[in-house]
Parts: structure tokens; C-alpha cells; sequence
């Protein structure tokens, strides 16, 4: 993990793959800043998988022009690409490209996967591209969740000028959203 006061920037994450069946991958982990880091192919290799993969995962202010991509799970694991998971203050996600998130062709699907989410302070989600999101595998299997941008916590909360396209799951009782409000205390969309 990258300690808090820390700022991430201009780093390549690739390649990055797991056999195991469950736990957590993460990109980045921590800082208060992470701008111009390219972070892909982060897989879970078990066709049994039920992991977690994060893009970046921590309460940092900024995330700015990053590139997440390529990530993927068998099954019925978590994909998320920026996970501004809590914390206090403004904190501002833009300029990012969040695409080609799946399930593994081997897999049976039923993914939950999240371009960004937003879980604390005062944020502001701005001309991100979030896009080719989707969960398909073998049978589709019969969940998952797929969400552009979904906000479950925080203060005040703007997204605007994002563009969401080309989300989709074959599974059976699958949910698919562009933009997704669960929590918070004032969200503006826009």
C-alpha cells in the first residue's frame, strides 16, 4: 500500500494475476494523489474466483488523467476501477478512461463491476469515460451489477460530463446502470 500522504504519479501497474479464489487485487492503494498512472491487466486466473480487483482503492483527494483498463474475473467476483473508498475533504475524479472490464471467456459470469464509486467528502466526478463494461462468460450466471458510475456515500456529490456507454451483462437477473445514487447526502447530476 502507498501511505497516505503520498502522491502516485505517472506509474505503469500491468500484468498483475491472481490463481487463488478469493481476496483482494489493487492497482494503487492509498495516497492522496494519483494522476497520469497507467493501471491494466489485473486478472483472476481461477475459474472458481470470487476476488475483488481494484483500479485504485483508498481516500485520496485527486484522481486525475489515469488509465484504468483490462481488467477481468471468472465469475461472480468485483471489478472496480476507482474506489474513492471514504475519508473527509474535496475530492475531485476526472479526466479518467475506465474500459474493457469482464469476465474471462472460461468464466461463467455474474460479475458486479463498478467504473467508479464514490463513498465520501465533498466529490466532484467530471470528463471521465467509463465504458465497455460487461459480464457475459459461459452461462451468463444469474447476478451481478454493472455500474458506470455509482455514488454510495458522501457529502455533497457532483458527476457531470462523464461519458457511459457500452455497459452490459448476459447474466439472468443482472442490473445494469450508467449512473447509480445509493447514499450520500446531496448528489447533483448533471
Amino acid at each position: 500500500d502507498i501511505p497516505v500522504a503520498i502522491s502516485a504519479n505517472s506509474n505503469t501497474i500491468t500484468n498483475v494475476n491472481h490463481s487463488g479464489n478469493s481476496g483482494s487485487l489493487r492497482g494503487l492503494a492509498g495516497g492522496q494523489t494519483a494522476t497520469n498512472n497507467l493501471i491494466e491487466n489485473i486478472t483472476w486466473t481461477s475459474p472458481a474466483s470470487t476476488g475483488i480487483i481494484f483500479g485504485s482503492y483508498g481516500a485520496g483527494n485527486t484522481f486525475s488523467n489515469n488509465i484504468f483498463r483490462n481488467f477481468f474475473t471468472p465469475s461472480t467476483g468485483t471489478i472496480t476501477g476507482i474506489s474513492n473508498a471514504g475519508g473527509i475533504g474535496t475530492k475531485t475524479i476526472s479526466g479518467n478512461q475506465i474500459y474493457n472490464f469482464g469476465t474471462t471467456s472460461a468464466g461463467a459470469g455474474g460479475a458486479t463491476i463498478y467504473g467508479i464509486d464514490v463513498n465520501g467528502g465533498n466529490s466532484s466526478v467530471v470528463s471521465n469515460s467509463v465504458y465497455s463494461l460487461s459480464s457475459t462468460g459461459t452461462t451468463g450466471g444469474t447476478t451481478g451489477t454493472i455500474t458506470g458510475v455509482v455514488v454510495s456515500g458522501g457529502t455533497n456529490t457532483s458527476v457531470y460530463k462523464n461519458k457511459i456507454f457500452d455497459l452490459y451483462s448476459n447474466s439472468k437477473s443482472a442490473t445494469v446502470n450508467g449512473i447509480s445514487i445509493t447514499g450520500g447526502t446531496l448528489n447533483t447530476i448533471y
